[in-house]
């Protein structure tokens, strides 16, 4: 999932404190009073996932990878900064996803927290690098 909006935190706190009233309403509050929080909550829910885009990945032929690598590799070992956003764009289904440039630009700016770039990163050097999970298809 990428962000599609410069901060999903706010929706997502407002999610959360729907969550904890909907957990809070008792029996004595009323049907009513049940049926309003889950609508409110499922509306907040629906909104929060719509700031996310799913992207899908596969496993890059070993030749183009081993390639790319090569083309974005100096005496002094990997550039990583251009390596990963290439690797990722190459590894996208999604036609419209293939533009390191772009992905670089995501990744330098302060949209993506440390974590998810990790989780990023790591996710499409290990499907590119080595033998993924049985339900990860290769390519």
């Amino acid at each position: 999932m990428i962000p599609l909006v410069d901060d999903p935190a706010p929706l997502l706190t407002e999610l959360q404190q729907a969550e904890v009233k909907l957990a809070l309403i008792k029996d004595e509050d009323g049907e009513k009073a049940l049926v309003a929080a889950k609508r409110h909550r499922d509306e907040l829910k629906a909104r929060y996932n719509d700031q996310f885009a799913e992207v899908w990945i596969r496993a890059m032929p070993r030749a183009d990878y081993e390639a790319l690598c090569q083309e974005h590799s100096t005496d002094d070992g990997a550039d990583w900064d251009a390596l990963l956003p290439a690797i990722l764009a190459e590894s996208c289904e999604d036609e419209s996803l293939r533009d390191a440039d772009w992905w670089a630009g995501e990744f330098a700016s302060d949209r993506w927290p440390q974590g998810d770039w990790l989780a990023v990163q790591s996710t499409v050097l290990q499907l590119n690098m080595s033998t993924p999970q049985p339900l990860v298809g290769k390519g």
